[in-house]
């Protein structure tokens, strides 16, 4: 029981943890397109890396202990869930696509990162 309870853990702190640091990225993003003429595709290519680095760092700092490659699907469908509601409560418009398009990039961020991890044990 103690190690379910560390497993599930290990996955919605990094979930959360993602969320936290593509927060504070989106907020350096937002004061550096204040100042600058950034244009809006940009802005959203550069949103994407900013979730995508973000998960990534948060997979690799919290997973521990074997079992990577759940523990870091777990994580990223926090992260998405986390991030699409925080999208939401700030009123912004879902596109199906764009939704999708989240998931697939954070579960292949969070098998990436998984696989990498688990080699390098």
């Amino acid at each position: 029981m103690v190690a379910k309870r560390q497993w599930v853990f290990q996955s919605v702190k990094a979930g959360i943890l993602g969320l936290i640091l593509s927060c504070i990225g989106v907020l350096v993003l937002a004061i550096i397109a204040k100042f600058t003429n950034l244009g809006d595709s940009v802005l959203s290519i550069v949103n994407q890396v900013i979730k995508i680095v973000c998960l990534a760092v948060a997979i690799g700092i919290s997973l521990k202990d074997g079992q990577y490659l759940p523990k870091a699907i777990v994580a990223a469908i926090i992260f998405w869930l986390l991030s699409l509601a925080l999208f939401l409560i700030f009123g912004g418009n879902v596109k199906f696509g764009q939704v999708v398009l989240d998931l697939v990039i954070c579960l292949l961020v969070g098998g990436i990162v998984a696989v990498v991890k688990s080699k390098r044990r």
